[in-house]
C-alpha cells in the first residue's frame, strides 16, 4: 500500500476554485486523520491533501474546509470519516511487487504446510487494490500439493472502501500485471474482448476474504500463519508503528511469519520478532 504522503513535489490542480487549505485548516485535517487512522503528515503535504479534498467538497455542495471540518464534526454525519479517510489515500501497486519477498514467501509455505494445523491462515494487511493478495492466491494455487491437507484461507484488508471495490472486481492492466508471467496470465487472468484489461478468474477470486478494516481502531484477524504489512509502517510515527507490530504479535501463531517493505525495519519497535533471512530476502518470525 502507498499513502497519499508519498511525494512532495505536487502540482496545485483546482478545478473547482477552492483555495489551498490554511494553516489552521491542514492542523485541524492533519490532526483528525491522524487520530482516526495513525497516519501522520508533514506540512509539507498541504497542497496535495487540497487537492484531495476539493473533489470531496464539491460532491458535498461545501463552500470551503472549514465547512467540511463542521460536517465531519456532526454526529449524524459519522460515516463521512470514511470517505475522507478514502479520498485521502492513493494505493499505487502491482502483482509480483518485490519477486524476492513472494520467492520467500514460497519457502514459507512449504514450511507450514509440515505442520500439524490444519489451517493456513494469511493476512494481507494494507492490501490496496488487490494485486498482494491475488499474488499470494496464486502462489498457493502453485502450492496446493504441499498444501493438499491444510484449508488455506487468505484475509485481504483496507481501510479504503474505493480500493476493496477494486479489489473485489479484479480488473487490472498495464503496470500493474506486467510482472506476471505468461503462464499464470494464461491460467489465472481472463482478457476481456476488445480491451487490454484482464479480469481475475473466479476461483482465485474466491479464494481470498475482502473487508474494511482499520488498522488502529478494529480487531484484528488471529491466529495467523503468515502476515503481510508491505510499505505500510511508513507513515507512521513510532508510537503507531510499535503499536502495529505488537497487534500483529498478539494475533500471530507461535514461529508466525511478517513480511514488511524493504525500506522498513522492526528494529527499537519489538522483541517479540526475530529478523531471518530466508533466500535472499529478509523475514520476520515470531519469537514470543
Amino acid at each position: 500500500m502507498q499513502s497519499f504522503c508519498a511525494g512532495d513535489q505536487v502540482e496545485d490542480i483546482n478545478f473547482f476554485n477552492i483555495p489551498r487549505l490554511t494553516a489552521e485548516e491542514f492542523a485541524r485535517f492533519s490532526k483528525l486523520i491522524y487520530d482516526e487512522s495513525g497516519i501522520f503528515l508533514k506540512e509539507n503535504k498541504v497542497t496535495l491533501l487540497s487537492n484531495r479534498l476539493r473533489k470531496r467538497l464539491k460532491d458535498l455542495n461545501l463552500e470551503n474546509y472549514t465547512a467540511y471540518l463542521n460536517f465531519l464534526a456532526s454526529p449524524e454525519n459519522k460515516s463521512e470519516i470514511h470517505d475522507l479517510l478514502d479520498v485521502v489515500s492513493t494505493n499505487e501497486t502491482y502483482f509480483f511487487r518485490n519477486e524476492r519477498q513472494f520467492e520467500a514467501f514460497e519457502e514459507v509455505l512449504e514450511k507450514v504446510a509440515q505442520d500439524s494445523s490444519p489451517t493456513v491462515r494469511i493476512w494481507s494487511a494494507g492490501c490496496s487494490t488487490g494485486e498482494e493478495p491475488y499474488t499470494i492466491a496464486i502462489l498457493v494455487d502453485q502450492h496446493k500439493g504441499s498444501l493438499a491437507r491444510k484449508k488455506v484461507e487468505i484475509i485481504a484488508t483496507d481501510i479504503a472502501n474505493s480500493v476493496l471495490e477494486f479489489a473485489r472486481e479484479g480488473v487490472y492492466h498495464g503496470r500493474r500485471i506486467e510482472k506476471v508471467n505468461p503462464e499464470y496470465l494464461k491460467k489465472y487472468f481472463t482478457l476481456i474482448p476488445g480491451t487490454d484489461k484482464y479480469r481475475v478468474n473466479d476461483d482465485l477470486r474466491k479464494m481470498i476474504q475482502f473487508y474494511n478494516l482499520n488498522l488502529f481502531k478494529d480487531k484484528y484477524p488471529e491466529h495467523l500463519d503468515i502476515i503481510f504489512n508491505r510499505n505500510v509502517m511508513i507513515y507512521f510515527d513510532k508510537e503507531h508503528q510499535k503499536r502495529l507490530v505488537e497487534g500483529f504479535a498478539d494475533v500471530a501463531k507461535p514461529n508466525g511469519y511478517l513480511f514488511i517493505g524493504h525500506a522498513e525495519t522492526l528494529y527499537n519497535l519489538t522483541d517479540r520478532f526475530t529478523y531471518q533471512k530466508i533466500g535472499q530476502s529478509p523475514v520476520y518470525v515470531k519469537s514470543r
